[in-house]
């Protein structure tokens, strides 16, 4: 809606709620929250889950190739798009900012390829880069990550084999030890820092999300830009208040 093209926008609400539906029937939430617990996964994939994930992923394949195809063919989204909210990659490097933002800048930056941690050492992650960093860079970037994720998916629940989703058991950490984990998120990388206390508990966290490290870029990408812009700009790097403020 921020490019004043109600057609490609009304589209994409349906098939997020499409995809929020199909999460409900393969994991038993709409966010799925509550499926990854300490050592693994709340829940098994059974043959019915999985045939109907398959099938949703395949019908919104379809449907965002024609969502792509005529949101390109769009003068009044092109026009809006292209050159809008511009972020030179020597500023994106400065900034040191991860995620879909950097990428439309030319900058790599997706741990799961950098670091290839779990089931990544081996699925091999086409990482999308754009050129330009403008607002329509970050919307093929995001684009084409999602139908990288659509395929990752296909070829890694192929790989799946049975057996347990959880371990038995896992070891309580010694007090005062520390872990750090990071992860690749839709909006960029997310890194976590945990100290354990006593008999197992947290006893010091840290969370440094995506947006905590993006806002500044968007400050750099609005200025020379119409203030009717703004909300575009804004928008095509999709960050989380709340989240800059953990």
């Amino acid at each position: 809606m921020d490019v004043g093209y109600s057609a490609a926008a009304s589209q994409f609400a349906a098939q997020r709620e499409d995809m929020m539906r199909l999460n409900e029937r393969a994991f038993g939430n709409r966010f799925m929250r509550g499926l990854i617990k300490i050592g693994g996964m709340e829940r098994d994939f059974n043959s019915e889950r999985l045939s109907s994930l398959l099938a949703g992923l395949k019908s919104f394949s379809n449907t965002l190739g024609e969502i792509e195809r005529f949101s390109l063919a769009s003068s009044t989204f092109l026009d809006r798009a292209f050159m809008a909210g511009q972020l030179h990659p020597s500023t994106a490097t400065e900034l040191a900012i991860v995620g879909p933002g950097a990428r439309a800048c030319g900058i790599p930056c997706d741990v799961r390829k950098q670091l290839a941690y779990g089931a990544y050492a081996h699925a091999g992650v086409n990482e999308s880069l754009g050129t330009k960093g403008d607002a329509l860079s970050r919307f093929m970037v995001k684009l084409n990550e999602v139908k990288e994720s659509v395929r990752l998916i296909n070829e890694e629940t192929s790989r799946m084999q049975p057996g347990a989703v959880c371990a038995s058991s896992t070891p309580k950490p010694k007090a005062g030890s520390i872990a750090f984990g990071v992860c690749e998120t839709p909006r960029g990388s997310v890194t976590m820092m945990l100290q354990a206390g006593k008999a197992g508990a947290i006893a010091n966290l840290s969370i440094r999300t995506a947006s905590f490290r993006n806002w500044r870029a968007v400050e750099q990408a609005v200025l020379g830009n119409i203030v009717a812009d703004f909300p575009l700009v804004n928008k095509s790097f999709n960050l989380s208040y709340a989240g800059a403020d953990l």
